[in-house]
């Protein structure tokens, strides 16, 4: 994961658990319940405004069913961010979609009117389909874009994206689809002169591939789909490497990133 995106991880990480000393070691069912449960609580139960001057410095909350930040004193007035909307939405999708486990009660309904307007939104701001970061100023960024189309496919799921917007998402993964590499894999932002952003990384094409998997788990028919899938797998495969009974994967950014996978 990208600097920038461990950064938003933290700031929503911060944001849904305050107070909340996180037990990786969740020991019963209660508690796997209270994990989803409590984060969709607090997503939804953000503050609202009714415009972003009323959101001051460090601040944030929803206007308009949209996520809006004050990042700093430049901007001079919250805006909406897409790291935000991405993460906010993943969680209430997740929770969302385990639904029939957990009791969510009068949230469901709540949980489900912010994924909409968020995912709505996300999908408005596309840039050719696909969407831009701090990193990759004028190009699409692969990572954020396929977290953004993992929320976009629970909203789906849910029957949540808007009247006339599915083709639009479709081309969306079309798009994320047509940055896989020769090889099979992703680079972070395949239109970079940096070697480090363009080559395939297994990182980046674990998400996108997690990504595509969620797609089609809802039932959406993207051509191309189940070969990009394919030729994932083959690209982690064929980049694996193995040590003391563990599978791993050499990145580019940073020494390596461990996946189990006996």
């Amino acid at each position: 994961m990208k600097a920038r995106e461990i950064s938003t991880l933290i700031l929503m990480l911060i944001l849904i658990f305050p107070n909340v000393a996180v037990n990786a070691q969740l020991s019963d069912s209660s508690n796997i319940v209270r994990a989803i449960s409590e984060p969709v609580k607090r997503v939804v139960n953000f503050p609202s405004y009714g415009s972003p001057s009323e959101i001051y410095g460090g601040g944030y909350g929803y206007v308009g069913g949209v996520l809006y930040v004050f990042k700093s004193s430049f901007t001079f007035v919250a805006i909406p961010d897409i790291g935000m909307n991405t993460y906010a939405s993943l969680i209430l999708g997740e929770g969302l979609k385990v639904k029939e486990f957990i009791d969510l009660g009068n949230l469901e309904g709540a949980a489900k009117n912010r994924l909409a307007s968020m995912t709505s939104w996300l999908l408005d701001n596309s840039v050719g389909g696909l969407w831009r970061s701090e990193t990759s100023g004028s190009l699409p960024d692969v990572y954020l874009s396929a977290l953004v189309i993992k929320a976009i496919a629970y909203a789906y799921d849910q029957g949540l994206l808007p009247k006339g917007k599915e083709g639009d998402f479709v081309r969306s993964i079309s798009a994320l689809i047509s940055l896989q590499s020769q090889g099979g894999g992703w680079g972070a932002v395949p239109g970079s002169n940096i070697a480090e952003q363009k080559e395939p990384d297994p990182e980046v094409t674990a998400q996108v591939l997690s990504t595509l998997v969620t797609v089609k788990s809802v039932g959406l028919s993207v051509p191309g789909l189940d070969t990009a899938i394919n030729r994932a797998i083959s690209f982690l495969e064929g980049t694996a490497k193995k040590s003391g009974g563990k599978t791993y994967w050499s990145i580019t950014r940073r020494d390596t990133f461990q996946i189990t996978a006996e």
